[in-house]
Order: structure tokens, then sequence, then C-alpha cells
């Protein structure tokens, strides 16, 4: 074998050699980029696991809302909601609190409130005391469960006062404890303003109308 077949030789081996170094280079990077890549299917793997029982549950959700508007739900629907809650959250019985709705009239922006009142027992037998938490949890519970509702009012007192200490001689404690007498919770609902339909004689269609202030 002469000096240039050796040399033939030796130069084909280093271009395998050098044709190897590139394809173990080029193999590598291909399994980085394949490890990369199924790292990121598993976090988008592990948070669709998160995320889709939460979008299951907003659809479920929504699908009871939209279930109840076109049942056409009214304010009086919202009672067992809120009857509900202060149940829970304030260990009251239905005896011990109203309801009584209401209507704003609409604003300028086409939307009209409406309200459900909640008074509670004044008398002094039938008076019942919360705590704080008590009355956190409920208000809490009302606004965070629904997103139709939303509280436009709270009227409370000490227990204290309620019980007229500072007055007829009675002097004042030196500290209030944690008993509040709620009077009244007012829970409002915004809707869309009612629409008053008014026919065109011998036109074939319906002007409609929204009421404002």
């Amino acid at each position: 074998m002469g000096p240039d077949t050796e040399k033939k030789s030796l130069d084909l081996f280093n271009l395998v050699l050098v044709l190897s170094l590139l394809a173990c280079l080029g193999f590598g990077v291909l399994y980085a980029l394949e490890r990369y890549h199924l790292k990121e299917m598993k976090d988008a793997f592990r948070e669709a696991e998160v995320v889709i029982p939460k979008i299951r549950a907003l659809a479920e959700s929504v699908a009871k809302l939209k279930a109840k508007e076109r049942a056409g739900g009214k304010v009086t629907d919202a009672h067992d909601y809120i009857e509900k809650y202060i149940e829970v959250g304030g260990s009251l019985s239905k005896d011990d609190f109203n309801f009584r709705d209401g209507e704003r009239p609409p604003d300028r922006r086409g939307f009209q409130d409406h309200t459900v009142t909640v008074t509670f027992q004044q008398g002094r037998k039938n008076r019942k005391y919360l705590s704080r938490k008590n009355i956190f949890n409920i208000l809490f519970n009302i606004e965070s469960q629904s997103n139709q509702f939303r509280i436009g009012r709270l009227k409370m007192m000490a227990k204290e006062v309620a019980a007229g200490f500072g007055k007829r001689g009675k002097k004042d404690p030196r500290e209030l404890s944690d008993l509040w007498l709620v009077r009244e919770i007012v829970v409002v609902r915004r809707t869309p303003a009612k629409v008053i339909k008014k026919g065109a004689k011998g036109r074939g269609f319906t002007r409609r109308k929204v009421r404002n202030r």
C-alpha cells in the first residue's frame, strides 16, 4: 500500500470522524430540544390539571346563570340565596329576619338596581347578637358566591348601645364586647333597565325606549 493510499485512508478516517462528531453534536442538540419540549408539555399538563376543573366550574356557573335568566329570574328569586348564607353565616333561623323588595329608578346608562332589604328582629326578647366574624361571613358569602349581588348598605350597632347604656343612668361599659345587633342589610342586583315597547300603527315594527331619570 503506497503513500497515496495511506493518505486517502487517513483522509477518509478523518472525514468519518468529523461526520461522527457532527452527528453526535446534532443528536445532542435534538436530545436537549426534546427534553425542553417534554418539560414544557409536562408543565402545561400540570397547569391544565389545575385550570380545567376551574373552567368546568365556571362553565357550570355560567350555564346556571343563563338558565336562570332565561327563566326570567327576578329579585324575589334572591330570597333563598340570601337566606341560606344568613342562616349559615349567622346561625339564624328564618324567623329572625324578613325581606322587602324594591327598585331604584334607572340611571342614565340604562341600568336599574333591584334591592332586597333584609330587616332583623329588634324586639328585646327576639334580638340576636352576632360577632363581627359572623357578620363578615354573611356579607362575604353573599357577594363571593354570585356575581349578581352586591352589598348596598349595612346598619348595625354594638350590643351595649342597643341595650341602652349611657341612657337613664346606665354607665357606659369600660369596653365593648364583640357582639353586634344587625338592623338592616341591603343587597343590590343591577340589571338592564326595563324596556317599554311601543308599537307604531301601520308600520309593522316596534319602537323600543328605555326610561331614564
